[in-house]
């Protein structure tokens, strides 16, 4: 296992498979319809191992550093209904109670995938409009 002291760190997997074991006993296996995000506060220890099944792994693991320091560690998991979100955003994490996964900084993180760039540019503008 290895530490994370004061990181907010969302595990985004398009392919493949990570089994995650940390020093509370949770065990959980990520995919692309389950994402992670860890907040390590005072300190968190952890390990990810790739699952392999064939597939090639494709991630992102995105380090935020919080709002304040030394906060109580916490795992929260997001299970999605479809691995795409097709033609329209998908919120993901925001700094927000209602979010699923909830960062403690002013992150805000949608998914998304368009089958054209003019329909991306047209929704992101009314996406962003949003935060303003």
């Amino acid at each position: 296992m290895h530490p994370h002291i004061n990181d907010e760190i969302l595990t985004y997997i398009r392919s493949g498979y990570v089994e995650h074991i940390d020093y509370e006993g949770i065990i959980a296996n990520l995919d692309n319809k389950k994402l992670m995000l860890m907040k390590a506060g005072k300190i968190f220890q952890h390990e990810e191992e790739i699952i392999d099944k064939g597939e090639p792994l494709e991630a992102l693991q995105i380090f935020i550093r919080p709002k304040e320091k030394d906060l109580k560690p916490i795992v929260t998991f997001l299970d999605l209904e479809n691995d795409k979100s097709e033609n329209q955003w998908r919120s993901i994490a925001l700094p927000s109670p209602e979010s699923p996964l909830q960062f403690t900084s002013r992150i805000i993180m949608p998914d998304f995938f368009f089958l054209t760039e003019e329909l991306f540019f047209t929704k992101f503008f009314r996406f962003t409009d949003r935060f303003d």
